[in-house]
């Protein structure tokens, strides 16, 4: 048991830090909108806060097909 809670500890730590270097790659240095990328990414995580997307698609609307003029 010590040893799977260990790596779930280690798998939450390594995103967390993958979560903190990708948003110091994409901000080019800027540590403080790395942390608070960080910290919503870690709330969201966590389930403190519900993430910004809608997790179903709406299935009212009708497929809209491109259509060629030649």
């Amino acid at each position: 048991m010590k040893l799977s809670k260990s790596i779930v500890i280690f798998l939450f730590a390594l995103s967390i830090s993958g979560a903190f270097s990708y948003a110091l790659n994409k901000t080019d240095g800027n540590v403080y909108k790395s942390v608070l990328f960080t910290l919503y990414f870690l709330a969201i995580k966590i389930r403190l806060i519900p993430p910004n997307v809608p997790l179903e698609l709406n299935q009212s609307q009708p497929n809209q097909q491109l259509v060629s003029i030649r």
